[in-house]
């Protein structure tokens, strides 16, 4: 089973992502700003077929404490979806892995 991380849950394009993975019974985190919106994603996903959907109020934008709530999260987490207005999260990792390619 997949465990994905969504950042920036709260947007078109992961919701839409995330819609198709839970069909195939995957377990989220779901981290966006707003948790009465990641509350409805989180219960919308588990109607799709999603085995889990965790919440995780972020604001990615913030302080290097939230980012580190997150990115700690990353690490347990077998594939990543990183939506829209997030650049703060793990540049290094995204260029060490472009490095590796």
């Amino acid at each position: 089973m997949s465990r994905i991380l969504v950042l920036g849950a709260t947007s078109a394009i992961a919701q839409a992502y995330a819609r198709r993975r839970a069909a195939q019974g995957a377990s989220f985190i779901l981290a966006a700003r707003r948790e009465d919106r990641l509350a409805a994603i989180a219960a919308d996903l588990k109607a799709c077929g999603a085995a889990s959907a965790e919440v995780l109020v972020a604001d990615l934008a913030a302080s290097g404490e939230t980012r580190l709530a997150v990115v700690e999260r990353v690490t347990v987490t077998e594939h990543y979806l990183l939506a829209e207005k997030v650049p703060a999260i793990a540049p290094d990792r995204r260029a060490r892995r472009r490095a590796s390619v």
